[in-house]
This record gives structure tokens, C-alpha cells and sequence, in this order.
């Protein structure tokens, strides 16, 4: 909370424009308007400073077709019975925790959809068939017919989970990732994990606890929840109604 970084480009425009900067780190978030893009439902109980507001979740929802290869990997799937998972790290993610997720799906049943792509450009080995790597992906849409997913904790990646009102396992991989899996986690929809506590055992109790009835449904609650927001909406009019009227 004390740390006094400041970014070198800030302290050459203070210069140049003779500007009192922020005397701590923290201080450069602070703003006379802070949004709150956090789920409404976490911070309900939450006391903010006069100059804090929550607009809701803001995520990115590209309105882009579920490439035609990955639609019928997922369409066969369940027609076959087979549960389909949704992986992704997010830019946050690196290869090593890649490989020990893809490692513990290939030993499994589960159809593994997992834009992990640019992590194994370089790399030629060979995946078990149920293992589907790909570059992009749109995230909601995919998520909304898996059966979980398994992601890192960022915010918009946690938001598309529970706007897709599926289950997830979440890793948090900075703090402000912890936080955001964890409010999911106390809410009931998805289980927490630490990057350095993945393992197959971890996992595997990890999917067992997501797949019980009262996850799903507490998934199902914040989907409807979700779907009552906008967030960039809300955001914009108070933004006007501060500064523009």
C-alpha cells in the first residue's frame, strides 16, 4: 500500500506540464469518479467512498460464429453423452500451467475445447482426440454449451462463466484474480484453485464439487442476474450525469 512506483512516461508529462503526482502507487487508481465493474451482488454490503459507484460487469461479448470444426466437436460430443469443457488462460496464462491442465484432461473422458493454440506453435506433440486446441474463440458463446469451464481468474473471463450461467473452476493467477474467483466461489457457483494446488487429485474434487446440483444452480441464479445488467450502459449515463450535464 505504501509502494511509491510511478510509470516513467507519468513523471516526464508531470514534468513537462508541471503536475503534482499521486505520492503512492495505490493513489494513481483513485479517481474523482471510480467505477465499479464488479458484479452488484458481491459488493452489496461493501461501504464505497462517495466517489466510488457500481456500473456492473463489462465484458467482451464479440458477436462471432463458433467456428463450424468446434461446433460439431461440441454437437457430437453431447449427442454422445460426453460432458464438454471450456479451457482458457486467458493473457495471463503461461504454458506450464497449460501443459499440467491439458495433461490431466487427456487421462479423462471429457471433451476438452481449450483456445491454448498459441502456446504450441513450436511445440509438435500429439494430443488424445479429445483434446481441441484453437487461437480464438468467442468465449460466451462457447461457454454457454459446455458443460464447465476451467479458466484463469481474470474479470471478464469470470464474467463470461457466470453470464453463460455454466459452473468453473477458477485459478487465480495475481491477486486481483483471486478476489474475483473467490466472490464466485462464495456465491456458489465455482471453485477456487491456486495455481501452485493444481493437480489431477485437486482437480478431480474440484469437477466433482462443480458438478453438484446446488452449483449448477446457484450458476443458473447469477446467469439471470447477469442478464439484468449492462454495465457499459450504466457507466456511460453516470458518466454524463457527472461531467457532461
Amino acid at each position: 500500500m505504501q509502494t511509491k512506483w510511478l510509470p516513467k512516461s507519468f513523471k516526464k508529462v508531470a514534468v513537462k506540464h508541471n503536475l503534482t503526482l499521486p505520492a503512492y502507487t495505490i493513489d494513481l487508481f483513485d479517481g474523482d469518479l471510480n467505477l465499479s465493474t464488479t458484479l452488484p451482488v458481491f459488493t452489496r454490503n461493501y461501504q464505497f467512498p462517495a466517489n466510488y459507484q457500481v456500473a456492473g460487469p463489462i465484458f467482451a461479448n464479440l458477436k462471432k460464429e463458433i467456428p463450424t470444426e468446434i461446433q460439431k466437436v461440441i454437437t457430437e460430443a453431447k449427442a454422445a453423452g460426453k460432458q464438454v469443457v471450456y479451457l482458457a488462460l486467458g493473457s495471463s496464462g503461461n504454458k506450464k500451467l497449460a501443459i499440467k491442465l491439458l495433461n490431466y484432461f487427456a487421462k479423462t473422458d471429457f471433451i476438452v475445447i481449450a483456445p491454448l493454440a498459441v502456446y504450441f506453435k513450436d511445440d509438435l506433440r500429439a494430443w488424445p482426440e479429445n483434446i481441441y486446441l484453437v487461437d480464438w474463440l468467442p468465449a460466451l458463446a462457447v461457454s454457454q454449451q459446455v458443460d464447465f469451464s476451467v479458466i484463469h481468474g481474470g474479470e471478464g473471463t469470470v464474467q463470461t462463466a457466470c453470464a453463460a450461467g455454466k459452473p468453473f473452476i477458477g485459478i487465480g493467477l495475481q491477486y486481483e484474480q483471486e478476489i474475483n474467483v473467490r466472490f464466485c466461489e462464495t456465491f456458489g457457483n465455482a471453485v477456487s484453485l491456486a495455481p501452485n494446488k493444481v493437480n489431477d487429485t485437486s482437480l478431480t474434487e474440484a469437477i466433482e464439487k462443480i458438478s453438484e446440483a446446488t452449483v449448477k444452480e446457484k450458476a443458473t441464479e447469477l446467469e439471470v442476474e447477469m442478464a439484468s445488467l449492462n454495465g457499459a450502459k450504466k457507466a456511460a449515463k453516470i458518466i454524463v450525469a457527472t461531467y457532461l450535464k
